[in-house]
């Protein structure tokens, strides 16, 4: 009789977490504005053979065996909402198994596979949506995770030795192109590089942690030394450009091109202090020379 339960129970616990397999219509849309914010939606293409011949002609060049329409109809789908239980989405280009809970969303966690790119990811759900992805290498190494905070993904990438390399923070609510914070890191830990689009900056580092380049939108550039001492500037004028060098980080040259007057202006200082300056002027082919009260001190030609 004790056996006859057993059997029973084991019974019962296989059809609790039985896995109900979907058709190959349906899909997880991970291209989805929806899902960047941590929303996964199941769907379903409502013409399925359009679909499935729309993808032969493409992989066979069939190009005079797809217009408009065909494209339409194919790629008609709706959203599908599934009561719970364990769910299985296997099609030819995505593996799915996941879980839904009492109240209709996702729970636990889902292993997915991009059957494409030959990469499988485990999700983790918490309150109906994304909390995390982990992607893995095709030799199951964790390749990237992704974090799902509101409005922000922030994506940490590792080298082969599990070391964190890059994170990158896409802000979801902002326009693409100016939306992303990129940041690699040197192998001691340090920060190597840190691209933001969206303040238009980048930054490069030494590994000792000392910033070593600070770029703004373009238009000025600051170089420093391993100490943190500026060693050159570079920045754009209203008519021109501007390059400072110095020394221990004491500016000792400035060199300013003015595209309206074709003129180059080379300032000289001394201990930081202007000293003299040269104004080679392309219009008049001459090179005036000024000491520091800007008093003309000498003229040549061209």
């Amino acid at each position: 009789m004790k056996k006859l339960f057993t059997f029973i129970a084991l019974g019962c616990a296989a059809f609790t977490f039985a896995q109900n397999q979907l058709g190959k219509q349906f899909f997880i849309d991970t291209k989805s504005d929806e899902f960047k914010r941590g929303i996964v939606e199941v769907k379903e293409y409502v013409n399925y053979d359009a679909y499935l011949q729309l993808q032969r002609n493409l992989k066979s060049g069939n190009s005079a065996g797809i217009n408009s329409d065909m494209i339409r109809q194919a790629y008609m789908t709706r959203k599908v909402a599934l009561p719970k239980g364990n769910y299985v989405i296997d099609n030819d280009e995505q593996h799915f198994e996941f879980e839904i809970g009492n109240n209709g969303q996702f729970v636990g966690e889902g292993q997915f596979e991009n059957k494409e790119k030959n990469l499988k990811s485990t999700y983790i759900f918490a309150n109906g949506k994304l909390s995390e992805i982990h992607i893995f290498n095709t030799e199951g190494r964790l390749r990237k995770k992704n974090i799902f905070k509101g409005n922000i993904i922030e994506g940490h990438v590792f080298d082969h030795a599990g070391k964190l390399a890059q994170k990158i923070e896409i802000h979801t609510d902002l326009k693409e192109g100016a939306d992303q914070v990129v940041t690699t890191y040197h192998k001691n830990g340090n920060p190597s590089k840190e691209v933001n689009t969206i303040k238009s900056t980048t930054k490069e580092f030494y590994q000792n942690g000392k910033l070593k380049l600070d770029q703004v939108d373009s238009k000025i550039t600051t170089k420093y030394d391993p100490t943190g001492k500026i060693t050159e500037k570079w920045y754009v004028t209203e008519n021109g450009n501007c390059r400072e060098t110095y020394d221990k980080g004491v500016i000792s040259q400035k060199t300013c091109e003015d595209r309206s007057t074709k003129e180059t202006t080379v300032s000289i200082y001394k201990n930081g202090k202007l000293d003299n300056y040269t104004v080679t002027d392309t219009k008049k082919k001459e090179v005036r020379k000024y000491d520091a009260s800007k008093k003309l001190i000498e003229t040549k030609k061209l």
